[in-house]
């Protein structure tokens, strides 16, 4: 690949960045798309200056575990269909995040009786 084609990729993954960056910050702050656009390009400029160079693998990991939250946060019980469709899963796999989101969640609520007890001894 010639060297034009690898800065048209970083430039377009910088422009990619910059635009999840903005549409961020305007969703969780409130922020007016014009101060979210200039913040972002700051962020996305850093981020190419601190990795210039360097190959950068983003495992999906997190990206599942966000979108699992939000399956978890918008599922209302017999939603499995609707939510399948929204984040392009199936309803089966759907049913699997839920399943999973409840045990996690059953788990943080549920106090464990035996945390603190010494191991009963005989007398």
């Amino acid at each position: 690949m010639s060297r034009s084609v690898y800065s048209r990729r970083a430039e377009e993954t910088l422009s990619q960045i910059e635009a999840s960056i903005c549409a961020r910050l305007m969703k969780l702050t409130g922020i007016a798309e014009v101060d979210a656009r200039r913040i972002a390009v700051e962020v996305a400029d850093s981020i190419a200056l601190d990795f210039s160079g360097e190959l950068v693998y983003f495992n999906q990991s997190r990206a599942n575990r966000l979108r699992d939250q939000d399956i978890w946060i918008k599922f209302t019980g017999g939603n499995y269909s609707d939510l399948a469709i929204e984040f392009g899963l199936t309803e089966m796999y759907i049913r699997e995040i839920v399943s999973k989101m409840r045990s996690a969640d059953r788990a943080t609520r549920q106090i464990d009786m035996f945390e603190n007890d010494p191991v009963p001894t005989q007398k």
